[in-house]
């Protein structure tokens, strides 16, 4: 079994810090879960409000729970088959890179002491400094009983496991560099931390599409209070879902043109809600937002289009159906195809026409510009003379 330790503080100490809205012992205990672990074991009084958090979060996963006070309760808690993973006090663990070292076996995570750079990472050596995360075989936790009781567990676990020449595993100075791994010390340093994942984030691609852009380019100008906002995320999702659904409402009452204009304001909106999911979760931990809120805008489109067309049921339905089609078509193209397939963009191009009573012809003219670009980007990839199953692994 695999065992995690987690420090929690005692009573009247400040909770852990915020990280991007949550916590960082339940930050802990995330990586902890997706390493394995089947039990966490929390070390303080257990009357910290860090400890009422742990114990809760436990529960809801399902994890068995203990907490103890001193270096010496945590032996009989460890039976010599279990792998002890521990996690240093104040320690951010967020890479996948680390999950996959640790699944080998017992191992000391480690940076170089240039990389590390700040004193907050306890010295190996000359060279290496500790990450603030460890696994170690159960069997060596009972040397423990040879320290005093007032040791720290974390920092004596480490030389425990450095003296059996417990592998180590150098991680990527990039962790660093991008907010993913660090020792937070203070309310202070959260700041500084959050900024470097935010613009670790903003270097990755956002995309061609004009609405990817312009949350991309939100997210980025208001992601401090988004995320420090519990409720932004479902404020967003609300807001969205409240716009998607005026669509066909203002079309049913003959208002085709703010039909498709609320639409094209929920799209970015939607773009900006799983970019802060995205920055709000670990990397290691899949997106919180399911994949079929991306479908939302097409329904809508299908529903307001046939609402603002008049004539017979299958001629309203025909042409807004053919671009939802060609629209998922071309959802995963990139370069210029993908303007073609950018929702926002379009439903506001239809509302501009619909001032005019031109709705029809600009859903047709879009659905074209879709399958053309649908039509296109098959030919480049049949121009390329190979399957296409073969680049992908699919």
């Amino acid at each position: 079994m695999r065992v995690a330790l987690i420090a929690t503080g005692e009573r009247g100490a400040d909770p852990a810090p915020l990280i991007a809205g949550r916590s960082l012992v339940l930050r802990q205990f995330d990586f902890a879960r997706a390493c394995g672990v089947e039990r966490v074991i929390a070390y303080g009084n257990g009357a910290a409000a860090d400890a009422d958090e742990l114990r809760e979060a436990a529960a809801r996963a399902q994890v068995a729970h203990a907490t103890i006070a001193s270096a010496h309760a945590l032996v009989p808690l460890i039976e010599w088959r279990d792998e002890l993973l521990v996690l240093a006090p104040g320690a951010l663990p967020d890479a996948t890179e680390a999950i996959a070292a640790l699944a080998e076996g017992p191992r000391v995570l480690a940076f170089g002491v240039d990389e590390a750079g700040a004193d907050r990472f306890e010295r190996i050596d000359a060279s290496e400094a500790w990450s603030g995360a460890l696994l170690m075989p159960g069997a060596l936790v009972d040397r423990l009983e040879q320290l005093g009781e007032d040791a720290d567990p974390h920092s004596a676990l480490l030389r425990i496991a450095l003296q059996e020449r417990t592998a180590r595993v150098r991680l990527s100075p990039d962790l660093l560099a991008q907010g993913r791994w660090a020792i937070v010390a203070e309310e202070g340093d959260t700041g500084a931390l959050e900024a470097r994942r935010q613009a670790a984030m903003g270097r990755e691609p956002i995309g061609m599409r004009p609405s990817q852009q312009l949350a991309g380019l939100l997210l980025r100008r208001f992601s401090a209070p988004l995320i420090r906002w519990r409720y932004s995320l479902v404020a967003l999702l609300a807001a969205a879902g409240l716009l998607l659904s005026s669509g066909p409402i203002a079309a049913w009452f003959g208002w085709p043109a703010a039909g498709f204009a609320v639409l094209a304001l929920a799209v970015p909106l939607l773009h900006l809600a799983r970019g802060l999911d995205r920055m709000r979760r670990a990397a290691f931990l899949k997106p919180l937002l399911p994949r079929w809120l991306a479908r939302l805008p097409d329904a809508a489109l299908l529903v307001t289009g046939a609402l603002s067309i008049e004539g017979e049921w299958y001629a309203r339905l025909f042409p807004p159906l053919v671009l939802v089609i060609a629209l998922a078509a071309i959802s995963r193209s990139a370069g210029w195809r993908a303007v073609a397939g950018d929702r926002g963009l379009g439903a506001l191009l239809v509302a501009v026409a619909a001032l005019t009573g031109m709705q029809e012809p600009a859903l047709m003219a879009w659905a074209l510009a879709a399958l053309a670009a649908a039509l296109l980007g098959g030919r480049d990839w049949s121009a390329g003379g190979g399957d296409h199953r073969s680049s992908t692994g699919t």
